[in-house]
C-alpha cells in the first residue's frame, strides 16, 4: 500500500513538474524580446537539467552510503 501512495505521488510530482517548466517557458516566451528568448530558454534548461543531475548525484551517494560502500 506505501509502494502504490509513493508511485501516486512521484506521478502527480512529475505532472506538476511538467506542467511548471512548460508554463515556465510560456512565460519566458512572453515576457522577454524575441531576441533574448532562446538565451533565456537555454539558461533556464541549464538550471533544470544541473538540479537534476544534483539530484541523480545525492541518489547515488545516499545509495552507495547505505550499502557501506563511502
Amino acid at each position: 500500500m506505501i509502494a502504490l501512495a509513493a508511485v501516486l505521488l512521484i506521478l502527480l510530482a512529475l505532472i506538476a513538474g511538467w506542467g511548471f517548466y512548460s508554463q515556465a517557458g510560456r512565460a519566458i516566451r512572453t515576457w522577454l524580446d524575441p531576441a533574448y528568448q532562446p538565451i533565456a530558454l537555454a539558461a533556464f534548461n541549464l538550471v533544470v537539467l544541473l538540479v537534476a543531475l544534483a539530484g541523480v548525484a545525492h541518489q547515488l551517494y545516499r545509495i552507495r552510503r547505505s550499502e557501506g560502500g563511502v
